[in-house]
């Protein structure tokens, strides 16, 4: 008996204990290719999406693939004979997010209402310069253009707003000493205008540690102001807003010896760069 009673015990102790949910993942999507971004800009000129896309090469061919929100395939084209030994898909890293790989555009080179794909081809891999060609989804050369640098994309607000193409000009000790701002006009054909080029003036420079190094702004700062500043790694290792109205911004030297990177952000895009050599 009171082993029945003992079993009847245990049998109602395990009703009371909770089930365990199952978590049973769904598969959406498999690709063997890493997750880049397609940008999409709409009539006024600003960003209205920044979706998820891949690509996959084979041989000198190259094929593109456009996800909706959901990651449904959304499109998918190929494009024939664009990449060689010396020849790349240029993967334009956004600046302003930080986050993500721009492989596929539309109505940002070309006004066509088409996704379009940028090429890189660089004299060697020690030299900076190169050509930039663009080709429509139909496999169209749109045309091309030196850069002086591999881009990116600067957007004239976080996650949206116009977005312009970056090329940084270095100095002899690799320093970034301006960056100029292009944005495009062509219906039918590449036609790449300089919108801005700013460099920033910051002294004394060198400056030593604990030593004040101040920047002269090109304008008064708005409210959204930042001073940013970068190691040759491109990591920020400042971020600091400046006062509405300021005419200049100084700081106390506390990075290590080496060579930084400082850039002006304005609320309305501006972007002014210099170099900050610390010792």
């Amino acid at each position: 008996m009171k082993k029945i009673l003992f079993i009847l015990g245990v049998l109602l102790s395990m009703q009371s204990i909770p089930a365990m949910a199952q978590v049973t993942p769904k598969p959406v999507l498999q690709i063997n290719s890493s997750m880049q971004g397609a940008m999409v800009v709409n009539d006024e000129g600003w960003v209205s999406s920044i979706r998820s896309a891949s690509f996959v090469e084979s041989g000198n061919d190259a094929t593109f693939t456009i996800y909706d929100d959901h990651l449904n395939v959304e499109k998918t084209f190929t494009l024939h004979g664009i990449i060689d030994e010396y020849t790349h898909i240029e993967e334009i890293w956004v600046e302003s997010l930080d986050c993500t790989n721009i492989i596929v555009s539309k109505n940002f080179f070309v006004k066509n209402d088409k996704w379009c794909v940028a090429t890189s081809k660089y004299k060697n891999v020690y030299d900076g310069e190169g050509l930039l060609t663009v080709y429509d989804e139909d496999g169209n050369n749109l045309g091309s253009f030196t850069v002086s640098d591999e881009p990116d994309i600067w957007l004239s607000y976080a996650y949206e707003g116009v977005p312009f193409l970056m090329i940084s000009d270095y100095g002899t000790h690799g320093e970034i000493v301006s960056k100029t701002f292009y944005t495009f006009t062509g219906e039918s054909s590449v036609n790449p205008v300089v919108a801005m080029q700013k460099s920033a003036v910051g002294y004394p420079n060198p400056v030593s540690q604990g030593g004040t190094f101040t920047v002269v702004l090109g304008k008064e700062a708005d409210r959204s102001t930042r001073f940013v500043v970068l190691d040759m790694n491109g990591r920020s290792v400042m971020s600091r807003n400046i006062k509405p109205g300021s005419t200049d911004f100084s700081l106390s030297n506390r990075f290590a010896n080496g060579h930084y990177i400082f850039n002006v952000i304005y609320g309305d895009g501006t972007v002014e760069s210099g170099r900050l050599l610390s010792e």
